[in-house]
């Protein structure tokens, strides 16, 4: 179990995590992020009150997202600051789900209230409307045979052949589980 890994204070304490290939992101309440590499702990200051939670890092961006926005970050090691910048913004009526994916084509696709949705060079290219709108994705993930696999409350399991480059079939029907 993991006691106070940042300090002692609460807007210390993480908000959200994420890790990826050794690196480990901690969003926190406060403007502070923390980044855990085989370099050991370092802090970052955010220029917003509360940093994104992270869904996505490479050796020179990060990517995170609020319930309506997705940011994007440059962590400077020197300054010790990551400065997020609005790339997508959704409307009022929407907000992001639980899991955001980056997909290694630069395809970022979303669980949202109303519906699922693919994002290439911050532009939609892709969205499934949710028909039953009390019903919400859980979760969604890509196994190793590029398939997006999208897991509902209430409305079974779909996946869908990703079509890397094919933008404007980016994701194809294949199977639907009740």
């Amino acid at each position: 179990v993991i006691e106070k890994p940042l300090g002692p204070s609460v807007e210390s304490q993480p908000s959200s995590v994420y890790y990826q290939n050794g690196y480990t992101w901690y969003s926190t309440l406060s403007n502070k992020l923390y980044r855990q590499s085989p370099n050991g702990m370092k802090l970052f200051y955010s220029n917003l009150d509360k940093p994104p939670n992270i869904f996505y890092s490479d050796s020179k961006r990060v990517l995170g997202n609020d319930n309506s926005n997705i940011y994007e970050g440059y962590p400077d090691d020197q300054s010790a600051r990551v400065d997020f910048k609005k790339i997508i913004t959704l409307p009022e009526s929407d907000h992001f789900g639980k899991r955001l994916l980056f997909e290694i084509s630069g395809v970022i696709i979303t669980g949202q209230k109303k519906g699922l949705s693919a994002w290439y060079n911050n532009k939609l290219i892709f969205y499934k409307p949710i028909n039953d709108q009390s019903d919400l994705i859980e979760d969604l993930f890509i196994d190793n045979r590029n398939r997006l696999w999208m897991v509902m409350r209430d409305g079974g399991i779909e996946v869908f052949a990703i079509q890397d480059g094919n933008f404007s079939n980016y994701l194809q029907p294949m199977v639907k589980i009740n």
